[in-house]
């Protein structure tokens, strides 16, 4: 037997999007696929690595009624340009200074240490898609000087 009667007085209004601007924000979780694998690969020869990471906005009046958000990180492949790849590393680069995640550090991090537990400001955007709706975009990652 499934009694969910006891959720039927709690709010369930639709999850809304920030206005465009610098927010704060804290890393939700390092996403993984079905076997927990963190990096990931697309493309026919599965040769494109890439990570996920879940954020969520925080300090602001109406955090929670905001959705959570993605930030796609591709990481260097073999068939990028010299300029490709130094774009993608400057990426993780500023990432990390402002999650204070070491990646490059020679030492892998272990994702689990870290889902929760960093925040950073970014510059976020609004964006709609058919297959999520409204959603915010990280525009730019904000390194605190």
């Amino acid at each position: 037997m499934l009694d969910l009667s006891v959720y039927k007085d709690e709010d369930m209004g639709e999850l809304g999007v920030a206005d465009e601007g610098e927010y704060d924000i804290r890393l939700v979780k390092f996403m993984a696929d079905k076997q927990g694998e963190v990096l990931r690969y697309y493309g026919e020869d599965d040769e494109n690595p890439y990570f996920n990471l879940l954020f969520e906005i925080i300090d602001h009046p109406d955090a929670d009624n905001f959705k959570d958000f993605s930030y796609f990180v591709n990481l260097p492949a073999p068939g990028d340009t010299p300029k490709e790849r130094k774009i993608k590393l400057n990426r993780i680069n500023t990432l990390g200074a402002a999650l204070g995640i070491e990646f490059f550090g020679g030492e892998p991090i272990d994702p689990l240490d870290y889902n929760g537990n960093v925040t950073c400001s970014a510059v976020l955007v609004k964006t709609t898609s058919e297959q999520y709706g409204d959603q915010n975009e990280i525009k730019q990652i904000l390194i605190e000087r």
